[in-house]
């Protein structure tokens, strides 16, 4: 239980850093959205000249943004990758954190086993995902329906997007956990992560852009939980659904066996 609050203690400012960026995302997002529809469907109208690369690249083409959920979830893609970037720093971090910092010896010889510390390192970040994942929810729902007219409000539609925003974090965090208890040299995990992160990412871009390489999306989390699926405009894709809640509880289970296998850098 100490481990827990400790690290709960230790990643505070982190939480807080966080939060302030991203609720300053969605605010100038929002921002920008009141100066797209002061311009009226000139901004559209340019928008569909683009090529589609540069719609996908840039997540337009599809949503409406002359309305305040239409411009949010256009712009959800990259308030997503922030989230998953979070997620997988934490992950990769936690626990190679004492490695790194030459923790590990004063941390085994403490009465507690292995299972104990990767069990209190996964609840504090779990803490910490949702508590972070409570404030950009909030400050999105009152930034967002602060921009509606005529009492109109886009609750449930945030809730959506921001359910596909937790499910997206918890994977990107579990592979960089996973990737913590796995490596010879847990201090690579964080860079290891990272490209992951980048290139599943331009895979999800790149399946988006063109039909050839649609498959492509089976091998990036941020497709199976794509904006336009979450907002109901697609069908979701069981495959791809099962794909991200499988590889939470599988990498987890893992992360577990291989922690208790690794040796230690003292």
């Amino acid at each position: 239980m100490n481990i827990f609050f400790k690290e709960l203690k230790s990643h505070r400012k982190s939480l807080i850093i966080w939060s302030v960026a991203l609720v300053l995302y969605v605010a100038m997002a929002m921002v920008k959205y009141d100066a797209t529809v002061s311009v009226g469907d000139s901004m559209t109208a340019l928008i569909e000249t683009m090529p589609k690369v540069f719609q996908s690249m840039l997540g337009l083409g599809f949503f409406d943004l002359n309305t305040p959920i239409g411009f949010f979830a256009a712009t959800f893609t990259y308030l997503m990758l922030l989230g998953a970037i979070h997620g997988s720093m934490l992950g990769a971090n936690i626990l190679s954190a004492e490695e790194r910092d030459k923790t590990s010896e004063f941390l085994m010889v403490k009465p507690v086993t292995r299972n104990m510390v990767v069990l209190s390192k996964m609840c504090a970040s779990l803490v910490n995902i949702v508590i972070f994942n409570l404030v950009v929810t909030i400050a999105s729902v009152v930034i967002v329906n602060g921009y509606g007219t005529g009492g109109e409000t886009f609750t449930n539609d945030i809730l959506a997007l921001m359910l596909g925003f937790f499910v997206i974090e918890l994977i990107f965090f579990i592979i960089g956990f996973f990737l913590s208890t796995v490596l010879r040299r847990s201090r690579f995990a964080p860079s290891l992560v990272t490209s992951i992160l980048l290139i599943t990412f331009l895979l999800s871009v790149l399946a988006d852009m063109f039909d050839a390489v649609k498959w492509f999306k089976y091998f990036s989390p941020f497709s199976y939980f794509d904006p336009k699926m979450l907002l109901g405009f697609v069908e979701p894709n069981l495959v791809q659904i099962g794909l991200g809640i499988l590889s939470i509880i599988i990498l987890g289970s893992l992360s577990f066996f291989f922690y208790n296998k690794r040796d230690l850098e003292i």
